[in-house]
């Protein structure tokens, strides 16, 4: 019922599934009759863009596997170094997948034992950095300050996991490497551009457990997903024609 009040995709969906309807009727205009395949793919390419099962098949690609089962043991070594890619805006901010990399991080960092290096910029300061706000959110909840490490300047994951690369390749053990399921792929293909062997930790997964026939039908919400599913497959083929990735 919500999706009724907002104005787009449904509206958009509707008006065109009326100019298609109004199109292939017999009396109208020659012009508008040569159109009527047009706004009949209009009608099925907003159908498609608002379904969330259009968006949920893509995420679910991208992501691969569902969250690994809670009860999974993970090898605890004091060496370990687990490296997060901050998320938020430039003030900076964390969002709300940043909250969720930074929950992540917190639980490895429980089973695995090591340090925390929180990546992000735009800043690299502990006041302008994302990186900086995740290691000072994480003091603030109790993680002892000796297991915190921070590095900024970067404003994208390209950048990120270059300003990391000198810590990791010196660091002498395993690494993690923690980030949204969506946008592991991106980051850990260019963390082995960059020569990391890191072992990835994804977390805040996207994908649902969606009904055939409601995820089939048009929603308010299915052009945002699909655009968060498509940002990271645009971002792919960008980083690998620039030779950021393999």
């Amino acid at each position: 019922m919500l999706d009724l009040l907002l104005p787009l995709p449904l509206y958009l969906l509707l008006l065109l599934g009326l100019l298609a309807w109004t199109a292939w009727r017999a009396d109208v205009g020659a012009r508008a009759y040569r159109l009527r395949w047009v706004w009949s793919a209009g009608v099925l390419w907003a159908w498609l863009l608002s379904a969330p099962i259009t968006s949920n098949e893509l995420i679910r690609l991208i992501e691969g596997d569902g969250p690994p089962s809670a009860t999974m043991a993970l090898p605890h070594d004091e060496r370990s170094l687990i490296v997060v890619l901050a998320s938020g805006d430039l003030r900076p901010r964390l969002d709300a997948p940043g909250w969720e990399r930074l929950a992540g991080a917190a639980l490895l960092w429980h089973q695995t034992g090591g340090g925390l290096l929180f990546v992000g910029g735009p800043g690299k300061g502990d006041h302008d950095s994302l990186g900086g706000l995740m290691a000072q959110t994480s003091r603030s909840l109790g993680m002892p300050a000796d297991a915190l490490r921070f590095v900024g300047g970067g404003r994208t994951t390209y950048e990120d996991l270059v300003q990391a690369t000198p810590l990791v390749r010196a660091h002498n053990g395993p690494v993690w490497l923690v980030t949204s399921a969506l946008h592991m792929p991106r980051a850990q293909a260019t963390a082995r551009r960059l020569g990391w062997n890191a072992r990835p930790h994804p977390v805040d997964y996207q994908q649902l457990d969606l009904a055939l026939l409601p995820s089939c039908l048009p929603s308010n919400g299915g052009p945002a997903r699909l655009a968060e599913a498509l940002h990271e497959v645009i971002g792919r083929g960008v980083y690998r024609l620039r030779g950021w990735s393999h």
